[in-house]
């Protein structure tokens, strides 16, 4: 561990080796899910969410090198981009949300800014109708009502009619981690400095699990360095 530019540095190479097992059977998992939902339906029908957060990155990668195997170059996949509210909007994630349309041309990115989810799809199927089929950054422990939810799923008969397709909802925390560390992504710096989930400003800190004092300075370890998925959403509240 080093101190550098005022952020604290560690041994990626190490964290990557410890989780390498686990990570290669999950990602074998979510591979082979993808790859069903596309032999199973239309290019047409699949869209991915991705706000930008740790989570749609590691879906949206995974979908696009699944996808790179036997894709039509003019295919256009539609990415859904919610925003809850864009006034209380960190601009460091919203730069690497740009970057990341920017840089992959084959995404076709939809934002639905100040609205929630529900209704952001509700809008998105009014303007993509055939889109049926949404793949999503959600895991297991994010919420109470994906403790016994499937890997693929239809929505509730409140929500568009949509199904639901959750490629990473078995990952743990590390495991996440592992995969954006592996596969050089580049993802939003804020989770460098002890972030580890990142919403609205006015709700969102950093992590104080990751906080370490170094001489008289204090000090927030990367994101990554949590252990486990228990603390993750302590200091975000969306």
């Amino acid at each position: 561990m080093e101190i550098k530019n005022g952020r604290v540095k560690v041994d990626t190479k190490r964290f990557i080796e410890k989780y390498q097992p686990l990570l290669d059977k999950v990602k074998t998992e979510a591979n082979e899910l993808i790859q069903d939902i596309l032999d199973e339906y239309k290019f047409e029908d699949i869209f991915v969410c991705f706000d930008g957060g740790k989570d749609g990155h590691v879906v949206l990668d995974l979908f696009l090198k699944q996808l790179s195997f036997d894709h039509n170059p003019n295919d256009e996949i539609n990415v859904v981009a919610v925003i809850p509210d864009s006034n209380q909007e960190y601009e460091e994630l919203k730069r690497i949300r740009l970057l990341t349309f920017k840089y992959n041309l084959m995404l076709s990115p939809c934002f639905y800014k100040d609205t929630d989810i529900k209704t952001a799809l509700f809008m998105h199927g009014e303007k993509k109708p055939k889109n049926k089929i949404a793949f999503m950054g959600s895991r297991r422990t994010d919420y109470e009502h994906l403790k016994n939810s499937s890997k693929k799923e239809p929505t509730d008969p409140t929500w568009p009619k949509l199904l639901r397709v959750y490629p990473i909802l078995d990952w743990d925390y590390p495991t996440v981690w592992a995969y954006l560390l592996n596969e050089d992504i580049t993802y939003c710096s804020m989770y460098n400095n002890g972030y580890t989930s990142i919403g609205i400003k006015s709700k969102t800190k950093p992590n104080e699990r990751l906080k370490i004092k170094v001489g008289e300075k204090d000090f927030y370890l990367p994101a990554y360095c949590l252990p486990s998925s228990s603390f993750e959403r302590c200091e975000s509240r969306v």
